[in-house]
């Protein structure tokens, strides 16, 4: 019943094959998620037959952290790309960050690099051993979207979390997890949650986890403060694929790690279907469309103002930082979900939904009565 209760939350999933059948990779990924490579470390994603090898920094004149600079400079890597299923060559990129950013596009695909650390300081010289990119393969076939579902089961023989199940589609803004535990009284409890995924900014079981989220805390069943509506979860899935990592956190305290062994694994990518009520839409920096004004693009986040109509129609914006996933909204008949940014725009999925009640606009009830 609890495996039902998270696989209805998402679509039948396709077989995708497996980096270890077909690449000998250091890491996997998937289409649109973000994966970390170290020189000469290879990333294998199955759903494009592309193996991807972080060959070099071939240029770092980022501004050093500890100094002030007139220029912000740049950071430029090499790296190799391969058809696996031919073992054809696809080519060698240079991808640059900050400054002259570029990205290296082949087929339907586009490549980018969206972080390089470490950070330079004017003191300490980097080793070329000591980098590691962030990087992510987009699809740009026909504008198409992309969904990313996971499913995941995973156990222990640690207390008090005995075993999870947990699935989540990030573009759709979707996920549960079931846990099994040891209650207070050391009987076996179920503890049910809702939550609102997001691509994490920082993953700690890398590099190249497979899977690595953050969410939002919609609905629960517990009565553990750790565990509550508007706290926060993590999930991590390590690269060998063996291991899932999960932690819980609130405004006050981060609670401990969960270290579980997976049993059961399963990803798939399908095109997010487009209704009547539903159009896709791309924003720039300084555009608008409907409540949301985009003010900065960034490789991984949104930054703008929401402007709300229900229940009280306001023309002063209030700021908000989106990520994958992430919706703005009018407070009831307008949402905009942001489910890609490449190439210095914002791509959403609007949804009007004019027949559904909303509370009626204050200001709007205001002047229809005469008052002031």
């Amino acid at each position: 019943m609890a495996a039902t209760l998270v696989a209805s939350i998402f679509l039948q999933p396709s077989n995708i094959l497996s980096a270890g059948d077909a690449y000998a990779a250091d890491a996997t990924a998937e289409i649109g998620q973000p994966f970390s490579l170290r020189v000469n470390q290879t990333a294998y994603i199955g759903s494009a037959d592309v193996a991807v090898r972080f060959i070099d920094v071939t240029e770092d004149s980022r501004c050093p952290s500890d100094v002030v600079c007139i220029w912000e400079g740049q950071v430029s890597i090499l790296v190799d790309l391969v058809q696996v299923s031919s073992d054809i060559s696809i080519g060698q990129f240079t991808l640059s960050l900050g400054g002259q950013a570029s990205a290296g596009s082949f087929g339907n695909y586009s490549i980018r690099v969206m972080d390089v650390q470490p950070y330079p300081m004017s003191t300490k010289k980097i080793s070329p051993s000591d980098y590691v990119v962030t990087l992510v393969l987009d699809s740009s076939g026909g504008g198409q979207v992309l969904s990313h579902g996971v499913l995941v089961k995973a156990e222990t023989s640690s207390a008090p979390v005995a075993a999870i199940i947990s699935g989540w589609n990030v573009e759709k803004g979707k996920g549960a997890v079931v846990l099994f535990m040891q209650g207070d009284n050391g009987g076996p409890k179920r503890v049910i949650i809702r939550f609102a995924p997001s691509y994490a900014s920082s993953c700690s079981h890398g590099p190249g986890p497979v899977k690595c989220i953050d969410g939002q805390i919609k609905l629960t069943n517990s009565n553990d403060p750790l565990m509550g509506e508007g706290g926060k979860l993590h999930l991590e899935v390590d690269t060998s694929k063996t291991r899932l990592f999960l932690a819980f956190a609130n405004a006050e305290e981060t609670g401990k790690e969960y270290m579980l062994n997976i049993i059961k694994l399963k990803t798939w990518l399908k095109p997010i279907a487009i209704d009547n009520n539903t159009s896709k839409i791309s924003l720039k920096e300084g555009q608008r469309d409907g409540p949301l004004l985009v003010q900065k693009i960034y490789l991984d986040r949104v930054e703008g103002l929401n402007f709300p109509e229900y229940p009280i129609a306001t023309d002063q914006g209030f700021p908000i930082t989106l990520r994958i996933g992430e919706k703005a909204s009018n407070g009831c008949t307008v949402v905009l979900t942001l489910v890609k940014i490449e190439d210095n725009t914002a791509v959403f999925s609007k949804t009007v939904d004019e027949d559904r009640p909303c509370p009626i606009c204050w200001l709007q009830g205001a002047l229809l009565s005469g008052s002031k």
